[in-house]
C-alpha cells in the first residue's frame, strides 16, 4: 500500500487542473479557509492554541460543506487524520452529495495506506456527486499502479459524465506516472495540447522522447518554448531532439538557451557531450572540446569523454592531444576491445598522412604498426586483419619495395589464411593482397623465378587480374 499511498499523493500535485473551476476558486479566494489553514500549519505542534479559532470558523460555516472540508484538508496537511475525518463526516452530514467530502475521506485512507478504503470513499464520491471530476480522478489515481485499466474506465465514466472535461489528459498523466510512456502519449495526442498546462506539455513531450519519437517531442518541446521561453525542460528536449535530427544549428542554438536562457536548470553531464556533438556535427571542433571538457568537470569518472575529446582533436588535427585522450581512454578501459585498438592505430595512420616532414610520417606509421601487433596477439579472432594491417603499413614506409619491409607480414598473412579451417570471408581479399606484394616484391628484385610463383598464385584467386598476366605474359 505504500507505493498507492505515494502515487497517489504524487498525483495530487497536478491535480488542481482537474478540480471543478468553482470549487478551485473558492479553495483560492475564501479568505477564511486560507486563514484557518496558516493557523493550523503554524500551530501543528500546539493545537490548542487556535481551539477557539477553530471553533469560531466552525460555527460560521457549519452549513457550509466546502468550508468544512476546507478545514479537514487543513488537517490532513499536518496529519491529523482524526480531525480531518470528523470535518469529513460533519461536511456529509450537511451536504450528502457533496463529492469532495467522501474525496477527503478517500485521502485519508491513502494516508493510512489503505488503498481498498480509499476506493470505496472515491467510489462514493463518484455515486454521490457525479458530475464532480475530483471523485472520478482519486479513484483512477489509486488504480494506475497495480490496474492500469481500471484507471482508465474510470476516466472513461467521467468523460461520459462531462464531455467537455480534459480526461485524456488526466488519463495521459496516469499512465506518465505510471511510466507506461506509449500509452501517456497516446492519450496526450487525444488531448487539445492549447489547453494543457505547462506541466502536462512537459510529461508530453518527455513521454515522446521516450518512446523514441524525437519527431513528435521536437513539435512539443518546440511549442512549449513558443509558451515558456525559459523553460529548461523544453529548451532541453528542442536541443536534444535537433540533435537526433542532426539539425546541429538548431541543437547548439538550443544547447546554449538551457545554459544560458533558463530559469533554474540544473545542468548535467549528459548535456554538455550532447552539446559536444551537435559542435562536432557543426565541424566546431573547438567548441566541442570545450563542452567534452565541462563534461569531464561534472563527471571526471566517465572514460568515454576521453574517446569523444580524442576525435574532436583528431577532427581538428591535433594528433599529439587525440593521441594522448585516446590512450588514456584505452589505459583506463577495463576491457578494450579490437575496434578500441583499431580506432587508436587509425589515429596514428591519419596522422602520418597528414605529416609534412618525413621522420614524422615514419614515427606515426610506427605507431600504427605496434598497435596493429596488439590486435593480432591479443585477439586470436583478428589476427589476420592485424598481420593485413601491418603489412599494409610497413608497405607505406617502403613503397618502392627496396627494403622489404611488408615482405615478412604478407608471408605471415598467407601462413595464417591458408591454417582457416573455416573460410572467412576476407580471406581471398587478403590472399590477392599478399600474392601481389610478394610478386611485385621478387619482380623488383629480378627474381621472375619467385615472382612468377606468386603471380600464378594470384590469377588462381582472381583469374582475371591483368598485373599478373602481364608479368606472365599471358594475353
Amino acid at each position: 500500500m505504500k507505493t498507492i499511498k505515494y502515487l497517489v499523493f504524487a498525483a495530487l500535485l497536478f491535480l488542481s487542473a482537474g478540480m471543478s473551476a468553482t470549487a478551485q476558486e473558492n479553495q483560492q479566494t475564501n479568505s477564511e479557509v486560507k486563514n484557518i489553514t496558516k493557523a493550523i500549519t503554524a500551530n501543528k505542534n500546539n493545537l490548542d492554541a487556535i481551539k477557539d479559532q477553530v471553533k469560531d470558523f466552525v460555527k460560521s460555516n457549519k452549513k457550509n460543506p466546502e468550508a468544512l472540508v476546507g478545514l479537514g484538508e487543513a488537517y490532513l496537511n499536518i496529519k491529523d487524520t482524526a480531525n480531518a475525518a470528523k470535518y469529513a463526516q460533519m461536511a456529509i452530514s450537511r451536504d450528502k452529495h457533496y463529492g469532495n467530502a467522501y474525496c477527503l475521506l478517500g485521502d485519508i485512507a491513502v494516508l493510512k495506506d489503505d488503498g481498498g478504503a480509499a476506493a470505496m470513499w472515491y467510489q462514493n464520491a463518484k455515486t454521490m456527486d457525479p458530475m464532480n471530476p475530483k471523485g472520478y480522478i482519486r479513484y483512477a489515481s489509486i488504480y494506475r499502479g497495480r490496474s492500469p485499466e481500471e484507471a482508465l474506465q474510470s476516466l472513461e465514466e467521467l468523460k461520459k459524465v462531462l464531455p467537455n472535461y480534459p480526461a485524456e489528459s488526466e488519463a495521459a498523466h496516469f499512465m506518465y506516472t505510471a511510466r507506461k510512456f506509449d500509452k501517456a502519449v497516446l492519450y496526450y495526442s487525444k488531448a487539445d495540447s492549447t489547453k494543457l498546462d505547462e506541466g502536462r506539455l512537459r510529461e508530453y513531450a518527455l513521454a515522446s522522447y521516450f518512446t523514441g519519437n524525437t519527431a513528435k517531442s521536437l513539435g512539443i518541446s518546440k511549442y512549449g518554448n513558443s509558451r515558456s521561453p525559459r523553460d529548461p525542460v523544453f529548451n532541453r528536449l528542442t536541443f536534444y531532439n535537433s540533435l537526433a535530427a542532426k539539425d546541429y544549428a538548431t541543437a547548439t542554438e538550443y544547447a546554449e538557451k538551457l545554459f544560458n536562457a533558463s530559469d533554474s536548470a540544473k545542468i548535467i553531464e549528459r548535456d554538455y557531450l550532447n552539446a559536444g556533438h551537435a559542435y562536432m556535427g557543426l565541424s566546431n571542433y573547438a567548441k566541442a572540446v570545450e563542452m567534452y571538457k565541462q563534461a569531464s568537470q561534472i563527471n571526471a569518472n566517465d572514460n568515454d569523454i576521453h574517446k569523444f575529446l580524442s576525435n574532436a582533436y583528431s577532427s581538428e588535427n591535433d594528433t599529439e592531444d587525440a593521441l594522448n585522450e585516446y590512450n588514456t581512454y584505452i589505459k583506463n578501459k577495463d576491457n578494450s576491445t579490437a575496434n578500441d585498438y583499431m580506432s587508436l592505430a587509425e589515429i596514428y595512420s591519419s596522422a602520418a598522412n597528414k605529416a609534412l616532414k618525413p621522420t614524422d610520417k615514419i614515427k606515426y606509421l610506427q605507431k600504427a604498426d605496434s598497435v596493429y601487433m596488439d590486435i593480432a596477439s591479443k585477439f586470436p579472432e583478428y589476427k589476420a586483419y592485424g598481420t593485413y594491417m601491418r603489412a599494409t603499413v610497413n608497405s607505406n614506409m617502403d613503397p618502392d619495395f627496396k627494403k622489404g619491409l611488408a615482405k615478412p607480414f604478407y608471408e605471415q598473412l598467407i601462413t595464417i589464411v591458408e591454417g582457416h579451417t573455416t573460410k572467412g570471408s576476407n580471406d581471398d581479399a587478403y590472399l590477392k593482397a599478399a600474392y601481389y606484394y610478394l610478386g611485385a616484391y621478387y619482380y623488383t628484385q629480378g627474381n621472375k623465378t619467385d615472382g612468377n610463383i606468386y603471380w600464378k598464385k594470384l590469377l588462381d584467386v582472381d583469374p582475371e587480374n591483368t598485373t599478373a598476366k602481364e608479368a606472365l605474359g599471358i594475353k
